[in-house]
């Protein structure tokens, strides 16, 4: 189905338009968990010049000790230093353009799979730009997953098009590299490749898939594929977050949207459809590959829109060529709700100001962070393991422990004898989820151990307590409550030197 070059500009810029509203937050500040991590370690790199967890050549990729995937951060700091502007700024602006991104490495990917059909590249791109995983990962949040996800589909371009041509082999191996220093999460692109070399072998043995003993069994071939893998889990136990039982279809709504059974619309039709093309092969297969880490949801609820977006796309394709009377409204009903779906968690579910705990930084916190930046020259500590790391990212150059050990090393206040670690073989899956060697979280033990007092705090230059009110004189750290005895010692020596009810500011003797 064709469009003239006017409606698909008009279709797109509106479809930006879009993306740069649902990313406009109700909140004022950098938003998410991981998110905060990643802005300390570019804090790091622009206040030293360098980054201090790069002890090996794998300390880029997150393969060795106290080291993380680093693309993100060398991406984030560079553009701050290049520009003047301070980190917060910069992510935000950061997470827009990805995310307007997300929409042309989508279409990019539609159009391998189906070049003729404008309709289908702009409905995958819409699904694919505007979907809860997606929007979750490119507002003002910068998990290094969020790039990974974004950029895959382009990946998959190429992979499809160095049948055509080696050079795209050279931009593959760029492109991978770079996703590998990105996130761990690359692992998931590898059944990618296998699925190239599967469905090529009809090719190069000249087998033509029209073939009439083929295209019968085809279907059933492919069920038993989704079957076999669907359910390796069940006997091998891997692959799993938790029970293999979980209702992992709420997960897969939640973050690919509500109109997730159009997929299977799609897939359905793509397993019977007789001569099927090169790229519909390859989406099969991929999917196939992909099955047995459905249970493994952390991590495939981010992933899948890749290629669910494209199955609802087709689903939506067929209901539109379909003989139902205004099928027309009913398709563009379906792409409203989606949106609404998706608007619904960007600016109403996530947000609940009478619980301090969420996950965006608060302006108390923001302002706080502001105001030790420019009052404090010396380390301090906190009693609130989230509230801390929130606090080392805004105040940028003002250090204090966290509960990381990575933060604890890069900022000097924990000493890490590499000697002491063990290390995994290349070939061994603890060598890919473990960061190369077995480490002991040495982060969580030290920062409590200053709160507990049992490490004298002047002796790394600490000299003043940031107390989150609301814990009530507690630690509050790994899902845990105790009082802080350092925090305890602050009431009896001194009166606070900063109160803006939600955070007091204690100087330590």
């Amino acid at each position: 189905m064709k469009l003239s070059r006017k409606k698909i500009v008009v279709l797109y810029l509106l479809l930006i338009v879009l993306n740069i509203v649902l990313r406009f937050q109700p909140t004022s500040h950098e938003i998410g968990f991981d998110s905060f991590g990643i802005h300390i370690l570019a804090n790091s790199i622009s206040e030293f010049g360098y980054a201090k967890w790069i002890l090996s050549p794998l300390s880029v990729f997150g393969l060795y000790p106290l080291s993380y995937s680093s693309a993100v951060q060398f991406v984030i700091s560079g553009l701050s230093q290049a520009t003047g502007i301070e980190i917060q700024t910069i992510i935000f602006v950061y997470t827009v353009s990805i995310g307007i991104l997300s929409i042309f490495t989508a279409y990019i990917f539609a159009n391998a799979l189906l070049p003729e059909n404008d309709v289908f590249k702009f409905i995958s791109a819409a699904i694919f730009s505007t979907s809860p995983a997606i929007l979750t990962y490119t507002t003002w949040s910068i998990p290094s997953r969020g790039l990974l996800i974004i950029l895959t589909p382009l990946l998959l371009y190429l992979v499809l098009n160095s049948t055509k041509s080696l050079k795209f082999s050279f931009l593959i191996l760029i492109l991978s590299t770079f996703l590998l220093a990105t996130h761990h999460m690359f692992y998931f692109v590898l059944p990618s490749f296998l699925a190239l070399i599967i469905a090529l072998i009809p090719k190069l043995n000249k087998w033509k898939l029209r073939n009439e003993k083929f295209e019968k069994l085809a279907p059933l071939v492919f069920i038993i594929g989704f079957l076999i893998m669907f359910s390796i889990p069940f006997f091998t136990g891997r692959f799993l977050d938790a029970s293999r039982y979980d209702p992992i279809y709420r997960s897969y709504t939640r973050y690919v949207g509500v109109l997730i059974p159009l997929s299977l619309g799609g897939l359905v039709y793509l397993m019977f459809k007789p001569r099927k093309r090169f790229t519909e092969l390859f989406l099969l297969l991929n999917l196939i590959l992909l099955t047995p880490f459905i249970y493994k949801q952390t991590y495939m609820k981010w992933y899948i829109p890749i290629f669910i977006s494209p199955l609802i796309g087709i689903g939506l394709i067929n209901l539109a060529n379909s003989s139902f009377n205004k099928r027309t409204l009913i398709v563009s009903v379906l792409l409203l709700s989606s949106v609404v779906f998706s608007g619904y968690y960007q600016f109403l579910h996530e947000y609940d100001s009478s619980n301090y705990d969420e996950r965006y930084i608060e302006d108390s916190t923001h302002l706080t962070g502001h105001w030790i930046k420019d009052n404090i020259e010396s380390s301090v500590i906190s009693n609130d393991e989230l509230f801390a790391m929130r606090l080392l990212a805004t105040t940028e150059t003002v250090h204090q422990p966290t509960s990381s050990s990575m933060n604890n090393f890069i900022y000097g206040f924990a000493e890490v004898n590499l000697s002491n670690f063990e290390y995994y073989s290349i070939n061994s899956e603890e060598f890919f989820y473990s960061t190369g060697k077995g480490i002991q979280d040495i982060g969580q033990a030290r920062w409590y151990n200053f709160n507990k007092m049992n490490i004298d705090c002047q002796e790394f230059g600490i000299n003043y307590f940031i107390e989150n009110t609301r814990s009530r004189g507690n630690l509050v750290w790994n899902h845990q409550s105790e009082p802080s005895k350092l925090l305890s010692k602050a009431y009896g020596d001194s009166d606070a030197v900063y109160d803006i009810g939600a955070t007091k500011i204690w100087k330590l003797s």
